[in-house]
């Protein structure tokens, strides 16, 4: 693996847990090589040595692919992850809300279980890639459960960017700057129905799923 061109080089080995005399791991939903977080977080780094921005893109899309591959139903990450690997596809992280702020204990939207779907309503902005043509999956936040204990409320649903009644409705500034339409942005969702099987580790566990995600990306990101 090289990074050329970015005002950086660095060579790594192809199998790194092998370079260290060491049994390769083997993601056992795909039967495929894989790499510890240590290894990504090298590659990473060098890549923010010539353009941080890149970097940023990497990071995002591992994180995101790690949700789907620990939280999703082994199907539903089937689909989608090796698109994100593939650089198919982006997802978009539907967290803050315009009256809540990022306190997930504090949002109203809503993730109604009918039947076997989910109706989702209500309004997120700071929605990163959103706007991105490349995003083809939003994963939500939102309450399923209202009289649930305070930290029990919330769930994580996986929402096809396709799906009838999603609005970017526009980019949202940063010190000035809107990105469009790579950035963040404002979103809608009107009756938004997405089957169960969408649902994200179990309902209540959205705060679980967002520790395993904000955890590690804070160690990534310094």
């Amino acid at each position: 693996f090289q990074t050329l061109g970015l005002g950086c080089a660095g060579e790594f080995a192809a199998n790194p847990l092998e370079h260290r005399g060491q049994r390769q791991w083997r993601n056992p939903l795909f039967d495929a090589p894989g790499i510890q977080a240590r290894d990504v977080e090298q590659r990473i780094e060098q890549i923010a040595h010539g353009d941080f921005n890149m970097s940023y893109v990497q990071l995002v899309s591992w994180l995101m692919g790690q949700i789907l591959c620990k939280y999703a139903e082994p199907e539903v990450a089937r689909q989608w992850v090796p698109k994100l690997a593939a650089g198919e596809a982006l997802v978009a992280l539907g967290l803050t809300e315009p009256r809540g702020g990022s306190d997930a204990a504090n949002l109203i939207l809503r993730a109604e279980r009918q039947g076997d779907h989910y109706v989702i309503n209500g309004r997120k902005w700071w929605t990163s890639g959103a706007g991105d043509p490349r995003c083809r999956i939003f994963i939500f936040m939102g309450k399923t459960d209202p009289e649930a204990p305070r930290h029990s409320q919330q769930s994580m649903v996986l929402v096809p960017a396709d799906t009838p009644g999603i609005t970017v409705i526009r980019p949202l500034n940063v010190f000035g700057y809107d990105d469009a339409p790579h950035g963040h942005a404002e979103v809608s969702f009107a009756n938004v129905r997405v089957p169960v099987s969408h649902l994200l580790l179990g309902e209540g566990r959205g705060f679980e799923i967002a520790q395993g995600r904000l955890g590690p990306g804070r160690i990534h990101h310094c």
